[in-house]
């Protein structure tokens, strides 16, 4: 059996759950990625118990491969929900381990036709296998962690955005004077990630129209930002998506929390290379453009282009 694309296809079906997001946006906080420095030494007790439980995210080299080791403590069945005992175009079946007297939760059942040539048998088990694992234990236990019940579509419509708007700006302040984003306002961050579309310019219009189409660009730009920067405090948590701004009680006692400015100063967290490093824990599979044309010569806009690009994640509410 060729294995060789085996992490490919497991991030190809994790990235359409929100899930997935989850973890993207778990690792942009700096409070996650520093109680993973402190092992654990941390004041909120909410923070140590996601901890203790989602481990440190920041060793893996891909989601692929912390999803191994995490996800089916952690997760209840995902958008991707396998329907059980129903043929497969190829004449596969999986199995439903609750309906069998053994112990076989941990197990994943499948039922192969003899007529079956050998290439396709373990083509579509690999499949099978991956989808089966994004989709945790199918509700057979409770879980640790759930998506939140009320999912707004407006709000959701809005994740990848969200990420993005953040990625842009966390990308502009570590910038180098140089570089062509270091001096970006808000308004410009906005209208290249054209977050407001329907404030988009059109020739000829008043001078008034287009500033007063400024100030609402500059005004999503905020609260995008707000909210993304939201979902990361409220991820560290173990609630996602919720977008709404929490009360968060104190993480660090005084040295901690001088010692890890010192260490976001240093570029300890997010180093030079962040944004590849991201982009290669989430999408490992997608080739980024060697050059572009414009502004997009930068590479990290055409990184950040691709995260852009991704489609909104399936959900349901649960």
């Amino acid at each position: 059996m060729d294995m060789r694309n085996l992490g490919l296809q497991s991030t190809k079906v994790l990235s359409s759950t929100l899930y997935f997001w989850w973890i993207a946006f778990l690792r942009l906080s700096p409070d996650y990625w520093w109680i993973c420095q402190q092992n654990g030494d941390c004041l909120d007790t909410h923070l140590v118990q996601v901890w203790n439980d989602f481990g440190d995210i920041f060793k893996y080299s891909s989601i692929s491969h912390w999803w191994r080791d995490y996800a089916a403590k952690l997760f209840d069945s995902p958008q991707l929900e396998l329907q059980f005992d129903k043929p497969l175009l190829s004449g596969l079946r999986l199995l439903n381990p609750a309906k069998y007297h053994d112990d076989l939760e941990d197990h994943v059942l499948v039922g192969i036709p003899n007529h079956l040539d050998s290439v396709l048998i373990a083509q579509e088990i690999i499949d099978l296998f991956m989808s089966a694992r994004v989709s945790g234990r199918h509700l057979t236990n409770d879980a640790l962690y759930r998506l939140e019940s009320r999912l707004n579509p407006s709000s959701m419509s809005k994740l990848i955005p969200y990420y993005c708007t953040l990625l842009l700006k966390l990308l502009v302040q570590r910038s180098e004077l140089s570089s062509p984003v270091n001096s970006w306002s808000s308004l410009q961050m906005g209208e290249h990630l054209n977050i407001a579309p329907q404030f988009g310019y059109i020739k000829g219009e008043s001078l008034a129209q287009v500033r007063y189409k400024q100030k609402q660009i500059r005004t999503t730009h905020s609260h995008f930002l707000k909210s993304a920067k939201n979902l990361v405090q409220n991820s560290a948590n173990g609630r996602f998506p919720y977008f709404g701004e929490l009360i968060h009680p104190p993480k660090w006692r005084p040295e901690q929390q001088r010692a890890l400015d010192i260490e976001i100063a240093k570029g300890n967290w997010l180093p030079q290379n962040w944004l590849d490093l991201e982009h290669a824990f989430l999408f490992p599979g997608n080739a980024i453009a060697s050059s572009g044309e414009g502004i997009l010569r930068v590479k990290e806009l055409r990184v950040i282009a691709d995260f852009g690009a991704q489609q909104t994640p399936d959900y349901a509410a649960k």
